[in-house]
């Protein structure tokens, strides 16, 4: 299977679980074998995998510290 098909299937089994979390829908799964904390859990690790590699930038502290502010202040 190439790479582009992979992540394909990847993407539709995501997909699959977060419909799955949606009220209202229909499930393939019985209700008590599912948990949409799991598919939170996928797609948190999925971002941590693909970004791993990325670097802030220098000015990232300074960024972050001007939205703490702004929170705080809000």
């Amino acid at each position: 299977m190439t790479r582009p098909a992979r992540r394909h299937v990847a993407l539709a089994g995501v997909l699959g679980t977060l419909l799955a979390c949606t009220p209202g829908r229909a499930t393939a799964a019985p209700a008590d074998a599912f948990d949409c904390a799991d598919a939170f859990d996928v797609i948190a690790m999925t971002v941590m995998l693909r970004c791993a590699a990325w670097v802030a930038p220098a000015t990232a502290d300074a960024r972050l510290d001007a939205v703490r502010r702004r929170l705080l202040a809000t």
